[in-house]
């Protein structure tokens, strides 16, 4: 590693410390830690955990989509109860459980960065009725919307 990073330096006509070099050289560190993390498991990801991480970013990009279990599962070419169990074991969350809190997540950043009222911004995450809305983000957040706002918004 450090022979490899002495010839990226020569070959590109760089001193030993400038930022180039240092970042090729943190680079080529982050590489070889990453192969040998694969190399210590002796096995990559399977299909299934795969499978399993693209359902938790499908519910973290498009936490507005009333994602049900079929539809998810149909997305990640898994069937229902086994996306289910795998999801729970991976995350320690149920599927609906992971989608409220990436829906609360969204939520807060609306809150936060805009004046939207706050039934629109439960409409905007996948919670149209405002008291619905309200309850499950006191629920998650711990405080109501309307406060959490006020404290966000300097």
């Amino acid at each position: 590693m450090v022979r490899i990073s002495e010839l990226y330096r020569r070959s590109h006509g760089m001193p030993r410390s400038s930022p180039p070099a240092v970042a090729a050289a943190a680079g080529v560190l982050g590489l070889l830690a990453g192969l040998a993390a694969l190399t210590q498991a002796d096995e990559l990801p399977s299909r299934s955990d795969r499978a399993v991480d693209r359902a938790a970013e499908l519910l973290r990009l498009h936490p507005e989509r009333g994602w049900r279990i079929p539809a998810l599962a149909a997305a990640v070419e898994l069937s229902p109860a086994y996306l289910t169990r795998r999801f729970r074991q991976r995350f320690g969350h149920t599927l609906a459980r992971f989608q409220l809190i990436q829906r609360i997540g969204a939520a807060q950043a609306l809150l936060a960065c805009t004046t939207e009222p706050v039934a629109k911004v439960g409409r905007r995450v996948g919670l149209p009725d405002p008291h619905h809305f309200n309850k499950l983000f006191r629920r998650v957040a711990g405080r109501p919307p309307s406060v959490f706002r006020a404290a966000h918004r300097n």
